[in-house]
């Protein structure tokens, strides 16, 4: 393993009076026959001025100490390292993530037991090129286990593993221990103790788990997803989506229940973060619309009329929940919202254009949602009807230049403005002519525009004359 890691910390081990050794993820990786392009973490029962004064010696360059928590970071030649002292941590109640106490330690197997699972809990001695695993952390790469040396510990003390352990789970393709499992169902709630930014961060790499690694694999978020749900996480995350669990559909168009066909919807979408988040809560609405039908007791629930509007709220406090960006919020609520529009065989073709032309800013994300949600239903992978009516219009709307903005209009506010236009009647006029043209896109030209725009305002002054 010497031999792929940077000149500099071969050095910087060298010229220290203890073992310096790298430990975390790029040693996992390595073991695991995984890409090695991880964040170099580096450990000792050193303090941090030892580190200080050896990376100054050898020419790197010192960023940051905290002697609190006894970490520095490095950089050598725009390398980053960060070392962390060997130590034990003891945190407050609940699973606020940051420690309340921090103690040195001599003892590495001490500050193994700190971490949050055995495989991320291996030591690679640099200079003296071994390998220390005092919690059995190499086995457990062997046999593909994700496990917790004291589950409860690792829980208790830090909410934010309970997602990194679902995360672990789908980009690694390992299993979870059970009594791992077990642990993290006890102390679910913990996750309320998380900060809603954390929280995101660790949401959308389980959700894109499947472009971690080759050995991921397409289910990948799949997997992670049944992890959080099977501890119960999910619920914690997204309350809203208890109520989807177990609840059934019409067996004619679904195979799954309400949050199972969520779950796989986000299987079937490709790795686009703003479509997968909309495929795994598109459907949270459902639970309120069938409620609503008044009735509550049917072995065959209607189709859950009106969904898409009662999850709107629900899904605005979810994202609400993970701190997601505008961008996020806003394009997450919109595909959600839009994802069950139905173009029926005789549906005509200006609500199809309309219904496009309103909603092209999300196209092709919503066609993709649209397909994963069908693709969800029962295991059909072809296009839906209904989504080829509207792929097959968009084309042609393409293909005949429709203009799906007023910034697509041959004419401009300033061009109204020179023919007298004021106001609101600009807005109005270049809206009149986003719809005329939307069924006549061989009318935008900025001098069939200027002229109906001139016969327009015409006829209106003459109007208000005659008033």
């Amino acid at each position: 393993m010497r031999e792929i890691l940077p000149e500099f910390l071969r050095l910087l081990a060298q010229n220290l009076p203890a073992p310096l050794y790298l430990v975390g993820g790029m040693v996992r990786n390595f073991l695991a026959g995984l890409p090695t392009k991880t964040d170099l973490d580096v450990a000792a029962a050193l303090p941090v001025e030892e580190i200080v004064s050896a990376t100054t010696r050898l020419g790197g360059k010192v960023h940051a100490v905290y002697p609190k928590t006894g970490t520095v970071q490095l950089s050598f030649d725009g390398g980053e390292i960060e070392y962390t002292r060997f130590r034990t941590e003891r945190y407050p109640k609940g699973g606020v993530h940051t420690p309340c106490e921090v103690l040195p330690t001599q003892s590495i197997e001490e500050d193994a037991k700190r971490r949050d699972f055995t495989i991320n809990a291996i030591y690679y001695d640099i200079a003296g090129d071994r390998f220390c695993d005092p919690l059995g952390g190499m086995e457990d790469i062997k046999t593909k286990s994700l496990r917790a040396y004291d589950g409860k510990k690792v829980f208790e003390s830090d909410g934010l593993r309970l997602m990194r352990l679902a995360r672990f789970a789908a980009q690694l393709n390992f299993s979870v221990h059970p009594d791992t499992l077990s642990a993290a169902r006890e102390y679910k709630t913990n996750l309320r103790d998380i900060a809603g930014e954390r929280l995101n961060s660790e949401l959308s790499l389980l959700l894109l788990s499947d472009t971690a690694y080759p050995v991921s694999g397409k289910d990948a978020p799949l997997r992670g997803l049944k992890v959080l749900r099977e501890t119960g996480v999910l619920f914690e995350l997204f309350p809203a989506l208890k109520n989807a669990d177990g609840m059934p559909q019409r067996k004619d168009y679904h195979d799954h229940d309400v949050l199972t066909h969520s779950l796989r919807a986000v299987f079937y979408a490709p790795p686009i973060l703003e479509v997968r988040l909309a495929a795994l809560l598109h459907d949270i609405g459902k639970p309120t619309a069938f409620y609503k039908s008044g009735k509550p007791t049917s072995e065959t629930p209607a189709a859950f009329a009106g969904h898409e509007r009662y999850g709107e709220p629900l899904v605005l406090d979810c994202l609400k929940r993970i701190k997601a960006s505008n961008h996020l919020t806003h394009e997450v609520s919109a595909l959600c919202r839009q994802h069950g529009y139905v173009a029926h065989e005789n549906t005509r073709q200006v609500k199809l254009r309309r219904f496009l032309s309103e909603n092209a800013w999300l196209i092709p994300n919503l066609f993709y949602l649209m397909q994963a949600d069908h693709s969800a239903q029962k295991g059909e992978e072809t296009p839906s009807a209904c989504l080829s009516r509207l792929m097959a219009e968009y084309a042609r709307m393409c293909e005949e230049n429709v203009p799906f903005s007023i910034k697509d209009l041959a004419v401009s506010g300033n061009d109204l403005t020179a023919l007298g236009l004021k106001g609101k009647e600009i807005g109005e006029m270049l809206n009149a002519f986003l719809q005329h043209c939307m069924m006549h896109p061989q009318d935008n030209q900025k001098n069939l525009l200027i002229s109906r725009a001139k016969r327009i305002y015409k006829r209106k002054q003459k109007q208000k004359e005659e008033v």
